[in-house]
């Protein structure tokens, strides 16, 4: 109780805010850009891990941090270079990283507050600080009328969501922070560079351009020097 207005601004952080940027993202690029793109947070989370948790950033991890950003870059420009020169990034992109910063900043948050509840109700209270954040997002929705043509589908796609992408993996995620530190957590985040681009190309049929690889390439050499 004493905290409690802290913990909700964690959770509208992390599981509010973060989300909402993520799937908006989806609106504008492609999954797999927008996992790859994502997959910065760990990066960020390093380096403020190490401003603010002061968990060790040695030349290695610098040189690790940069490399992966100079893929990430790469994804985004598509292997352009000039569309780097004219700054012609995609929405979808910009709001991909987006996600990630925030990401990063509830990963340090939670890691620096050390709330002292059990994990599964410490979930509860940083979901419902989720709840809070979108619900001016869910409210506008409902009168523009985005819901109309939600489905059944529509429907099992929400609850596959909830369940197993928001209350099973922030329940993994928090328990790894506590184990690992936040450097370390956020590192792992990097396997989902497998499993999006995979299930993308198995699923959705979306195409893996050679800067995907390249890019890629890069960021797995960055987390490499990173560890």
């Amino acid at each position: 109780r004493k905290r409690g207005v802290e913990a909700l601004c964690i959770g509208g952080i992390g599981l509010g805010i973060t989300q909402g940027l993520m799937f908006t993202a989806l609106d504008f690029t492609s999954a797999v850009n927008a996992g790859i793109i994502f997959s910065t947070g760990p990066i960020i989370t390093l380096v403020l891990a190490g401003v603010f948790l002061r968990e060790a950033l040695g030349p290695w991890q610098i040189l690790g941090s940069l490399t992966a950003f100079g893929g990430i870059v790469v994804i985004t420009v598509k292997g352009n270079p000039a569309l780097l020169l004219g700054f012609d990034f995609g929405l979808g992109d910009v709001l991909a990283f987006a996600a990630a910063c925030t990401l990063s900043c509830y990963t340090v948050l939670l890691k620096r507050a050390k709330f002292g509840l059990d994990r599964l109700p410490l979930l509860v209270v940083l979901m419902a600080g989720g709840a809070i954040a979108s619900f001016p997002f869910l409210c506008y929705e409902l009168l523009t009328g985005q819901h109309e043509n939600l489905d059944v589908d529509g429907y099992l796609a929400l609850a596959y969501t909830v369940t197993f992408g928001g209350v099973l993996m922030y329940l993994c995620y928090n328990w790894s922070i506590d184990v690992l530190g936040a450097a370390r957590a956020g590192a792992l985040l990097y396997t989902q560079l497998v499993f999006t681009a995979f299930l993308a190309w198995l699923i959705l049929g979306e195409a893996i351009a050679w800067y995907h690889y390249f890019g890629g390439g890069l960021i797995v050499a960055g987390i490499v020097l990173v560890t």
